[in-house]
């Protein structure tokens, strides 16, 4: 693994990873996170792609965010996810496109957006575009997973996860004041932070 911060752009760092299996990942982050990568990677056994808030893959399968403490092993315990299939990059660009189009930006005017990138499948599209040949075929490149407890009409909001974790509504910390001692959520949404059920149980 390699962590650089970028010299055009210092409130931006690029993180490399490589799997001898599965290749190579490429990530541009926020310069104060690279530390917490790093130590993720490094020392988290927990895999080194994260999607939904903490969903992790190993390579091999997905497992939630790690909440549940071993104390036996001074770790968390591995969550798989239930039915979980691996989206690929070939899975999103066999969609339908929309009439957005997605550009190069210069990494010196970089500016990450608050919220997810619209139109992330015309960006994909456009990175596709790029690769060179001898590249790994992107239906082994990993973009996503897909499982039912992430179906957005599943997730449950802040009421939903006071309720299945026991607690009075008023007795679980406020996403504006408490953020940290929250589960992470899996998604976020104008009214606020969603988590999946599992997710709310562990």
């Amino acid at each position: 693994m390699a962590f650089t911060t970028e010299t055009k752009n210092r409130d931006y760092a690029w993180a490399v990873h490589q799997h001898p299996e599965h290749g190579r990942t490429v990530l541009l982050i926020r310069d104060k996170d690279m530390s917490g990568l790093h130590h993720e990677w490094m020392y988290g056994n927990n895999g080194f792609l994260y999607r939904h808030g903490g969903y992790w893959w190993d390579g091999a399968c997905w497992y939630r965010p790690q909440q549940v403490v071993d104390r036996a092993y001074e770790g968390y315990d591995a969550r798989p996810v239930a039915d979980a299939v691996t989206v690929t990059a070939i899975d999103v660009l066999a969609r339908p496109a929309t009439s957005h189009t997605a550009r190069v930006v210069k990494i010196a005017d970089f500016r990450a957006p608050e919220g997810p990138l619209p139109h992330w499948r015309e960006h994909l599209a456009l990175w596709a575009s790029h690769r060179t040949p001898g590249s790994r075929p992107i239906d082994q490149c990993t973009v996503d997973l897909q499982a039912p407890e992430l179906d957005p009409a599943r997730l449950v909001d802040r009421a939903g996860l006071a309720q299945i974790a026991e607690l009075k509504l008023e007795d679980l910390p406020h996403p504006k004041h408490g953020r940290k001692d929250l589960p992470p959520p899996q998604a976020e949404t104008a009214e606020g932070p969603r988590w999946s059920r599992p997710v709310a149980r562990d």
